[in-house]
């Protein structure tokens, strides 16, 4: 019964938001107000703000004590993004609290969500439409709770939305986009592979499509590239050298082939005696068979017995071994994997209580990621709306207005895929650029329609 249930409230809110975008009450020519320019980015930040006063200086996660632990001791690890530590502690110098951090990455969010809702405005969407989105987006509970958080997601997702933005002017401006525009995209290129290690499947996808665009409109196109690469390498040789920056080294980047090398064991698969001993090199058949996890890589990963820490210098054996079993087990690796990625596909806020990180449970996290059942707070909400989006410009085959969506799109790909984890916050660079989507794809539409009138 519930499931029916659940699939009638999909239903319905499904037809209510396609008839929304499809169907824009608000067509009437904008009242331009140069004032109300500054509703945008004040109604983001207030709210936020708000939210900050609870908690200053900030929220503070397991990562955020490592990370700050790094600044006060001047020791750095590229196991959370260096980069990203480096940048907190040069914002730290400001005022040396958490809470300077907090300020800048509510400031920073506010002024490119604010500028990109201004310029739908500026474009002809209605007042009475931008507004109400805008004020629902920021009231909801992922904006203002991770946002307040000292973490490196944040600082990611605002990249990630300043990338999304600027695919919309290009489309927009074509050949006629701005130098500064571009530079602005290098430099959200370089923050999205540098403050979180699956940026780079965010920046392989941006690569391409800047060569297409050079290709297709102008050669300046290929300015975001350059400065990101020069930008890349100078912080990864002469940055990370003058602050002794040592490797990652955590087990966590080499644990998506390791759980599914060891599933293969706990679901007796295809293996020889000499495998199984390489494979226990990474676990004992009797831990795996008492801890393997299908869903959640954090109980091989974090809880003991656990290889979490105990992959470095293990590599090759791992590919090796991945290699040998995957021909043999393509079934039961690829249900790992799918396992892995599950739990970002669920419409769920997070997991179940008894399922988390004890560790990270005495951090301030979890009252706001447990039992939070908003149907508002709901993972995939934001990528089922972002889908939506998507259909619908299709429909009216404005194939070129799905550049924006790509970013968010090949962010959700890389965390899907990857996911060892329970934590939901990393469906947070996804509701970010929800808002501004939304507004983007009504633009497009509206500009559809007075084409064909």
């Amino acid at each position: 019964m519930k499931t029916f249930i659940f699939a009638g409230i999909i239903f319905t809110y499904s037809i209510c938001f396609i008839n929304f975008l499809e169907n824009n009450p608000f067509r009437e020519k904008n009242n331009y107000n140069k004032w109300l320019n500054l509703a945008f980015y004040l109604i983001p930040f207030i709210i936020i703000a708000i939210e900050w006063i609870t908690c200053y200086p900030a929220y503070i996660s397991t990562d955020s004590y490592v990370q700050l632990n790094q600044i006060e001791k001047n020791e750095y690890s590229d196991v959370h993004p260096a980069a990203h530590t480096l940048f907190c502690k040069l914002l730290m110098n400001i005022y040396n609290s958490p809470a300077t951090v907090i300020f800048f990455q509510i400031l920073f969010l506010s002024l490119i969500t604010g500028y990109s809702f201004q310029y739908f405005y500026k474009n002809g969407v209605s007042i009475k439409l931008l507004i109400p989105i805008l004020i629902i987006w920021s009231c909801l509970g992922p904006i203002r709770i991770v946002t307040c958080y000292f973490w490196k997601d944040v600082f990611f997702a605002i990249a990630l939305l300043l990338l999304t933005l600027i695919f919309v002017k290009i489309i927009d401006k074509k050949e006629k986009t701005s130098i500064v525009d571009l530079i602005l995209a290098g430099v959200a290129l370089t923050a999205i592979t540098l403050f979180r290690h699956n940026g780079i499947a965010i920046y392989i996808l941006a690569v391409i499509v800047f060569i297409y665009l050079t290709v297709k409109y102008h050669k300046k196109m290929l300015i975001p590239i350059g400065f990101s690469l020069i930008a890349i390498i100078l912080v990864k040789t002469a940055v990370y050298g003058y602050f002794e920056v040592t490797p990652n080294d955590n087990g966590t980047k080499y644990a998506l082939p390791a759980k599914a090398i060891v599933s293969v064991v706990y679901y007796d698969g295809n293996y020889t005696q000499e495998e199984l001993e390489k494979i226990e090199q990474l676990m004992p058949k009797e831990n795996i068979k008492s801890f393997y996890d299908l869903e959640i890589g954090q109980s091989l990963l974090w809880l003991k017995p656990s290889f979490g820490t105990t992959l470095e210098g293990k590599e090759k054996l791992i590919i090796e071994l991945f290699t040998e079993l995957f021909p043999k087990n393509v079934g039961i690796i690829l249900k790992d994997m799918a396992g892995s990625a599950s739990l970002m596909l669920k419409f769920q806020y997070d997991d179940k209580e008894e399922n988390v990180n004890p560790i990270l449970a005495r951090a301030n996290l979890m009252p706001h990621f447990i039992g939070n059942n908003n149907w508002l707070n709901h993972n995939m909400n934001y990528l089922f709306l972002l889908i939506i989006c998507m259909l619908i410009l299709i429909k009216h085959r404005k194939f070129e207005c799905l550049l924006p969506f790509l970013p968010v799109l090949a962010n959700i790909l890389s965390i899907v895929i990857s996911n060892i984890s329970y934590e939901s916050r990393y469906a947070y660079p996804t509701i970010v650029c929800t808002g501004v989507l939304i507004a983007y794809t009504i633009y497009s539409l509206q500009k559809t329609k007075k084409n064909t009138e």
